[in-house]
C-alpha cells in the first residue's frame, strides 16, 4: 500500500525544525512523524491519526518550539484526516 504526504515543513533559515513530515497509510489509518531539529530527532514515531495528535498536544503544553510553526501546522493536517479516513475507507470504523 502507498502512503501520502499528510504535512511536509520546508525549513527557512531561522526555523528550527530541519525536518517536519507525517506520512499516512489510509488502508491501515497509521501516521508516522518524522522530524529532526538541533537538539533532537526522530524517525518514524508511528501511530493513529488520534495517538500522534495527542503527542503533539503533550508536546506543544511544553511550549516552544512545539507550539508554533511546523508541529502545528502538522496537527492542522493530522485533525483533517478524520474525514478524510471516512471518505477512503467508509465501511471501515
Amino acid at each position: 500500500m502507498s502512503h501520502r504526504v499528510v504535512y511536509d515543513h520546508i525549513p527557512g533559515p531561522d526555523d528550527h525544525f530541519q525536518t517536519f513530515r507525517v506520512l499516512w497509510e489510509p488502508y491501515t489509518n497509521r501516521v508516522a512523524l518524522r522530524f529532526r531539529n538541533l537538539a533532537e530527532a526522530a524517525n518514524g514515531l508511528v501511530g493513529t491519526p488520534e495517538e500522534t495528535i495527542r503527542y503533539l498536544d503533550t508536546r506543544a503544553k511544553a511550549g516552544p518550539p512545539w507550539d508554533r510553526g511546523a508541529p502545528l501546522a502538522a496537527r492542522r493536517a493530522l485533525a483533517a484526516l478524520g474525514s478524510m479516513s471516512e471518505i477512503e475507507a467508509p465501511g471501515k470504523k
